[in-house]
């Protein structure tokens, strides 16, 4: 059986087929997540490092088996060691490597698409996806530093058994310190990830309008509207069209701007039409007029007035003086 070895020049054209990947950061932290996390699930089903630290010397007694792996947390001995609530631990166990594989499926099928020829876009959810990830991941920090350093001790007390010390479990605590670095790396992708969205967004917008200038204009319009073709695009509205200098007919030709007609010939503003301009006198009513008899209708007999007896006169009035 023989083995081919690759030659040079194969190796530096792989390296740079993927050296667009390597430089994308969000891409790289994601692979240190998954690690991390496959890293955290072997710490806590191993859990090596459970000692005792008495309280007035100080210093930490581990059995020599020191350990509190998952094979014995429903086991006799886990009984007697008070490992009920260990279970807790299951969260941490599934919850992290199922948040960095995600995460890192979500930058497989961004940057290797035309690889895979899968036509799914999740950037719009990744953002919020690793901001759930690293609040999950705070509450998992929590979680693990309370089974390290204060389970054992709080399940003795509470079933009234006084440990000379505390009790701790090393390997739980460097679970936890990862799960730390986990959540920090989160809330970095997180951030760069969306930053790089709006850069994306901005360039895209920038090449949008220097392709089409008419989004400069009309920006509240969609790109499909504003790259539509104009029909009307190169002409000139004629409503808008204008005279240049020298294009007026000869004056007296047509009224120009400030040339009216002789007064009396058309009515302007306030210039009422002289009598016997426009028809003979009595023709057609103007202000005041009224139509001759006979104009509008045949003469119609009046009503008769009614010959009604006059009030007699009121009496002289004497004057005083005359009276006397």
């Amino acid at each position: 059986m023989t083995f081919d070895v690759p030659s040079l020049e194969t190796a530096r054209s792989s390296l740079s087929q993927l050296s667009p990947y390597l430089q994308n950061p969000t891409f790289i932290i994601r692979i240190v997540l998954t690690v991390l996390s496959i890293i955290i699930m072997a710490l806590v089903m191993g859990a090596p490092g459970l000692c005792t630290i008495p309280q007035q010397e100080g210093a930490s007694y581990c059995a020599d088996d020191n350990y509190a792996q998952i094979g014995w947390w429903n086991s006799e001995y886990a009984t007697n060691m008070k490992m009920e609530g260990v279970w807790g631990q299951m969260a941490v166990i599934l919850g992290a490597p199922l948040c960095a594989f995600g995460a890192l499926t979500m930058s497989v099928l961004t940057n290797f698409k035309a690889q895979l020829g899968v036509d799914v876009d999740v950037t719009p959810f990744e953002g919020i996806y690793l901001v759930l990830c690293a609040v999950f991941h705070s509450i998992l920090v929590i979680l693990e530093f309370f089974y390290a350093l204060a389970f054992f001790d709080i399940m003795m007390i509470v079933n009234s058994v006084n440990p000379s010390g505390m009790i701790q479990v090393r390997g739980w605590i460097a679970a936890a310190v990862f799960l730390l670095i986990s959540m920090i790396l989160y809330s970095a992708d997180a951030h760069m990830t969306r930053r790089k969205r709006r850069i994306e967004a901005e360039a895209n917008q920038q090449q949008l309008r220097a392709h089409n200038p008419a989004s400069q204009y009309a920006p509240d319009q969609s790109p499909a509207q504003q790259s539509a073709p104009n029909p009307y695009q190169g002409q000139q509205n004629p409503a808008m069209h204008y005279p240049q200098a020298g294009q007026y007919p000869p004056q007296g030709q047509y009224p120009q701007n400030n040339h009216y007609p002789p007064q009396g010939q058309y009515p302007m503003g306030n210039q009422y039409p002289q009598e016997g301009q426009y028809s003979p006198p009595g023709q057609y009513p103007l202000m005041n007029q009224s139509p001759p008899p006979n104009q509008y209708g045949p003469n119609l007999p009046l009503a008769p007035i009614s010959q009604s007896p006059l009030a007699p006169p009121p009496p002289p009035q004497v004057d005083p003086a005359n009276k006397a």
